[in-house]
């Protein structure tokens, strides 16, 4: 079976990530990453890294990587 997460940012600079457990969602992560509203997430298509970028109004872009 497949994992599958939502991955949403917002006005108060965070990324919030949650997992599809069933017809459910479970809270994975809330993550500050930005000091104004986070407005772009994309998940970086690699086989060998799980990674995905985030994009704020503050100007910055981050690369997050991650491990299951």
């Amino acid at each position: 079976m497949k994992e599958e997460c939502i991955y949403a940012g917002s006005k108060d600079g965070h990324i919030k990530i949650w997992k599809i457990v069933g017809d459910k969602l479970q809270d994975v992560a809330d993550l500050m990453s930005h000091s104004k509203s986070v407005n772009g997430l994309a998940r970086i298509p690699t086989n060998s890294i799980k990674a995905f970028a985030s994009a704020g109004d503050d100007k910055t872009v981050r690369i997050w990587r991650y491990f299951e």
